[in-house]
C-alpha cells in the first residue's frame, strides 16, 4: 500500500465498474454513476472512452472491454448486482446496518437508494480511505449515515473497531466481504469470519466472494505470471478456496447458505446479449443469513 493511495486492486475494481456505467441493460445487469468519481485521473480518462464506444458498438465494446481486464469488468458488474440484490432483499428484511469489508473504492452509500434508513461502515486500510474521502461527500450519500473505519484485516481487532465506531452487535446487520477473502491468509479470513458471525444478531445477512482453485490452477502460467504481479505490487493472492471449504467455514459459524453462483451463472440471468459461456468464470458469490440464537 501506497500512503494516501487507494490499493491497486481497488482502483481496478473500480474502473470495471466504471467501464459499465454507459452499457446498455442487455449487456450490464447493473449501473454505478458514481464508479468513474472515485477513480485515479488516469483511470478516470480511460473509462470515458468505454461512453461512445457501447454507444456506436455494444457487442465491439464487451468483447474489448473483456479481453483488455482478461474478463474482469464483465465479472465486477455481475457480482455488484449480485450483492446490490442481496443488501437489498436484507435491508427489507430488517437489516439498519451495512458493513462492507475492505470497502476499496466502492459507491454503494451513495448510489443505492434503499440504504435511506441505513447506516453504513465502510471498513478498509487507512490509505485506501484517505484518498476516497477526498472523492466522496458523507453528508451527500444516500444512506442514513457513513462511517469509516480503519482497519488492518492482519494486525487490528475488526470486533474493536466497529463497536468504536458505532456498530450495534445487537442489531441485524448486512455484512459484504467482496474481492476481499483471496487477498487474505486463512488465519486472517477466520478471525474475520469469526469477529462478524460475533457481532451479527439473528436474521443478519452476509454477501461472501471467493475465488476457487480451479480458476487460476487451470492455467498454471497464467497463476505465475498473476503471484509476480500481485506479489509485486504487495497484494498477493493469498486465499484461494474450494467451494466445500466456504460452505464449512460459513456454517460452521451457524450462517445458513442461500445460494453459491458463479460468473456464468450469473450471466444466465443477466446478460441477456451474452452466451454464458463466454464469460470468463472468476468468483463466486456466496449469500448467507444468520441463524445464530
Amino acid at each position: 500500500m501506497r500512503e494516501g493511495k487507494p490499493s491497486l486492486t481497488a482502483s481496478i475494481v473500480a474502473l470495471g465498474r466504471a467501464l459499465y456505467e454507459e452499457a446498455p441493460d442487455e449487456f450490464s445487469p447493473t449501473r454505478d454513476e458514481h464508479a468513474s468519481s472515485v477513480l485515479p485521473a488516469g483511470m478516470r480518462a480511460l473509462s470515458k472512452l468505454a461512453r461512445p464506444l457501447w454507444s456506436s458498438s455494444p457487442a465491439l465494446a464487451r468483447q474489448a472491454f473483456r479481453l483488455m481486464t482478461f474478463g474482469l469488468s464483465e465479472h465486477v458488474a455481475l457480482r455488484t448486482r449480485a450483492i446490490d440484490d442481496a443488501i437489498e432483499r436484507a435491508v427489507r428484511e430488517g437489516c439498519a446496518q451495512l458493513v462492507t469489508l475492505g470497502a476499496g473504492l466502492d459507491t454503494r452509500p451513495w448510489r443505492m437508494d434503499a440504504l435511506r434508513e441505513v447506516t453504513a461502515f465502510e471498513v478498509d486500510h487507512p490509505s485506501t480511505q484517505q484518498f476516497k474521502t477526498k472523492r466522496v461527500d458523507p453528508s451527500g450519500a444516500k444512506a442514513r449515515a457513513v462511517r469509516f473505519v480503519s482497519v488492518d484485516f492482519t494486525k487490528d481487532s475488526l470486533s474493536e473497531r466497529l463497536a468504536a465506531a458505532g456498530h450495534d452487535a445487537s442489531a441485524k446487520t448486512v455484512w459484504v466481504l467482496e474481492g476481499v477473502s483471496v487477498y487474505l491468509p486463512r488465519a486472517a479470513l477466520e478471525a474475520t469470519l469469526d469477529a462478524l458471525s460475533q457481532r451479527s444478531a439473528r436474521g443478519s445477512a452476509l454477501a461472501f466472494t471467493y475465488v476457487p482453485k480451479a480458476v487460476l490452477t487451470r492455467w498454471s502460467q497464467g497463476q505465475k505470471s498473476i503471484d509476480a504481479v500481485t506479489s509485486a505490487i504487495g497484494e498477493r493472492f493469498e486465499g484461494l478456496l474450494e467451494q466445500h471449504e466456504v460452505r464449512d467455514m460459513i456454517e460452521s459459524r451457524r450462517w445458513s447458505i442461500d445460494c453459491d453462483e458463479g460468473t456464468r451463472e450469473m450471466a444466465q440471468r443477466w446478460m441477456k446479449a451474452v452466451d454464458p459461456d463466454s464469460v470468463w468464470e472468476r468468483e463466486r458469490v456466496t449469500i448467507a443469513r444468520s441463524v445464530a440464537p
